[in-house]
């Protein structure tokens, strides 16, 4: 049990620092990457994993390009980068991280919010009508809802509730599922940018979602 309460701690934490590098650049997230806290913590984490060698070596890229960043790239040209890639581009399409946007046809949102909303909710979390907040299908909300399933279930296996337990299990798998759509994203992103950070953490998110996928012990 302690080895499982471990990885699922460290799969949150990992889901937790993913959505800090995909928000809109801040000092919380320049200072991580310059003072190394941020590769530091994504390697302790992979290492709770038990180090596989596709999350190493997604890892190794990553820290290779936030070196780059540390040495030569500043808040203001990283927010500036951020914006051409996700959120306002003259010369292509922006690549939002929005899941609606990678879905056949881009449909309406609408029903996609509603579902979505109805899982957070059924989970105990209600979105504020806030303008602050990210939409439903943000990237970074989705990965911060996942880690919150994964201590979640941490909490209820910690407890010997065993229902709830199980029910957040599959809230796990059900949502590593419907965060799929980011693998175009992903393929999206590496065909069009060389970013030293975004690219590679691009990678280290697909890599993250293969391996927990792929681990259904770590769910049980």
């Amino acid at each position: 049990m302690t080895d499982l309460l471990l990885r699922n701690e460290a799969s949150a934490a990992l889901c937790e620092l993913l959505a800090l590098g995909f928000s809109y650049p801040d000092q919380e997230l320049y200072s991580a990457l310059t003072s190394g806290s941020f590769s530091a913590d994504a390697a302790a984490n992979i290492a709770l994993l038990g180090n596989p060698a596709p999350l190493r070596d997604a890892l190794e890229q990553l820290v290779t390009g936030i070196r780059i960043v540390a040495d030569a790239c500043p808040l203001e040209k990283l927010e500036s980068e951020y914006l051409e890639l996700f959120e306002l581009n003259r010369h292509q399409p922006p690549l939002h991280l929005n899941a609606h946007l990678y879905a056949p046809g881009q449909p309406d949102p609408a029903p996609l919010y509603r579902q979505l909303n109805d899982v957070y909710r059924a989970f105990g979390l209600e979105l504020k009508a806030d303008p602050r907040v990210e939409s439903p299908d943000h990237l970074t909300l989705q990965l911060e809802f996942l880690a919150y399933l994964y201590r979640l279930h941490g909490s209820m296996v910690r407890t010997r509730e065993q229902d709830a337990a199980a029910r957040a299990g599959e809230g796990i798998a059900t949502f590593l599922a419907a965060l799929a759509w980011s693998y175009r994203f992903v393929e999206l992103l590496q065909d069009r940018s060389a970013h030293p950070f975004y690219v590679p953490l691009a990678g280290l998110l697909q890599t993250l979602l293969v391996h927990a996928a792929e681990q259904p012990a770590a769910r049980g």
